[in-house]
């Protein structure tokens, strides 16, 4: 009796075991299928924008916080969103699309001259500025194991930043008065609106660390010179097989040096802006 119950039992037995081995392969083959990815992303992020325009170097400098002369709100969420694909064993792309978007008031201490106005003191400035990012980049992995992958990037990347002012001005072009004309141009309501943008090639690095099967270690670097430079540190949570959550901080800085009338109408101009501050990702894997 116990010969013949035994027989039954090992070939369940056996056949358990080879279904949990099927299951361990499937799962692994799925893991290893899924090859492209969507991230959306937001950041609690504390900004710091500051402008230095120079008259060709010999005229005065103005030097301008967009938070305390604007009246910008220094905390505000940037947002963006990443789409990714691994080709092959090592080689991955990216596209990475951010924007963050902050309103302000301030009154006026003195004159402030921007995008080709004069807005006078004492009067009430509306301001909205707008920063926006596009990067590509290409990756390839040197290191690769079960628990390891870290490689390099190489790319380029876009920045961008609007604005329009709001307030009770005068047109500089009309500065001086023209001969004959009677007098200065009335201060009256004005608006102003400018854009300045930059394109940038960028090389950085990567590297991620698989702590337990759920848990994911990650960070991050950018640059495209000692100005512009991003990094990023997070941990993820794998929730199943498609959708993971990752937590962490980021940092970035874009510098725009070039020519424009943005502060004092100068030809030459250095646009210097930080975003810092805790990170939340949510990412889809298919």
């Amino acid at each position: 009796m116990t010969m013949q119950l035994r027989a039954p039992v090992l070939a369940v037995l056996a056949a358990l075991a080879g279904a949990a081995g099927n299951a361990r392969a499937q799962a692994a083959d799925d893991t290893a299928a899924l090859r492209n990815w969507i991230q959306l992303y937001g950041v609690a992020a504390t900004w710091e924008l500051n402008s230095v325009a120079n008259s060709f170097g010999i005229g005065t400098n103005a030097q301008f916080n967009a938070e305390s002369d604007l009246g910008l709100p220094r905390h505000r969420p940037y947002t963006g969103v990443q789409l990714g694909r691994r080709i092959g064993e090592r080689w991955r792309v990216e596209l990475d699309y951010g924007w963050g978007r902050r309103k302000g008031s301030r009154t006026l201490g003195s004159d402030l001259d921007a995008d080709n106005v004069r807005y006078a003191a004492g009067s009430a400035l509306q301001s909205q500025v707008t920063l926006t990012t596009l990067r590509v980049t290409g990756g390839w992995s040197m290191v690769q194991t079960e628990q390891v992958e870290a490689g390099l990037l190489i790319g380029g990347h876009h920045v961008q930043l609007s604005r329009h002012l709001q307030g009770q001005g005068q047109s500089l072009s009309l500065l001086p008065p023209p001969p004959g004309a009677s007098g200065p141009p009335a201060v009256q309501a004005s608006a102003s609106d400018g854009s300045d943008s930059v394109i940038w090639p960028l090389a950085g690095a990567f590297v991620s660390y698989q702590w337990t099967p759920a848990w994911r270690l990650g960070a991050r670097l950018l640059f495209t010179n000692s100005h512009n430079v991003q990094w990023q540190a997070q941990a993820a949570w794998k929730i199943d097989r498609h959708w993971s959550v990752a937590a962490g901080y980021l940092q970035a800085r874009h510098n725009i040096d070039g020519v424009s009338c943005f502060i004092g109408c100068s030809p030459r101009y250095l646009i210097d802006s930080l975003i810092q501050g805790p990170s939340l990702t949510f990412q889809l894997a298919f």
